[in-house]
């Protein structure tokens, strides 16, 4: 009889170890499946965090220098280059056809150069094949100011940014009828584009 219960105990014993293998193998696995939930959690979260980051530097790199605008005519020569600052801040004027957005058909939205300001649409925009870009409008009221002018034997009404105050062109009345009739002629060098087909 003493044989027979060292039997029965060695035979359970023995079919108790497969019982006790898969478990824990089931346990292992399990484990590793939330150790795989929980890293790509933090792999999504750390991507997250990285372009957010990266967001972040080239919002910085592209409106910084539009945010905050110089306080004095030096401040501007250090960001705007010699031509810049001729058109810009000392009233000057490009040569006629000059101009690298005189022929742009691109859709946008023209800004100042200088500060970044949203000026005009390319909606607006029209050939009137006087050697600069005209506009038959603003984007909006607020957007520019204008300014009388009795310079080089004629009086003209100057267009500035109403953000920074630089010259952007002058406008006639001369532009298209069915718009209102006004022709703003502007810079291209005091304007960017804000592309909107790349």
């Amino acid at each position: 009889m003493g044989s027979d219960l060292s039997v029965q105990v060695e035979a359970t014993f023995d079919s108790s170890r497969p019982t006790k293998e898969k478990t824990m193998s089931c346990g292992m696995v399990f484990s590793l499946v939330e150790l795989q939930k929980r890293y790509s959690k933090l792999a999504c979260l750390s991507e997250a965090l990285f372009l957010l980051l990266l967001y972040t530097c080239l919002y910085m790199l592209t409106y910084m220098k539009h945010e905050e605008m110089p306080k004095d005519e030096e401040g501007w020569k250090e960001i705007l280059t010699p031509e810049e600052y001729e058109v810009l801040r000392e009233k000057g004027t490009e040569p006629a056809f000059s101009g690298i957005y005189e022929h742009e058909t691109a859709n946008g939205t023209y800004t100042c150069r200088a500060c970044g300001n949203e000026l005009f649409s390319s909606d607006a925009k029209y050939d009137a094949g006087c050697g600069w870009p005209s506009f038959f409008a603003s984007i909006g009221e607020g957007r520019v100011t204008f300014h009388e002018e009795d310079s080089l034997g004629m009086e003209r009404i100057e267009v500035r940014c109403a953000k920074c105050g630089s010259h952007l062109g002058h406008i006639f009345d001369d532009g298209p009828k069915e718009h209102g009739g006004k022709r703003f002629c502007i810079n291209s060098i005091a304007l960017d584009l804000d592309n909107e087909d790349s």
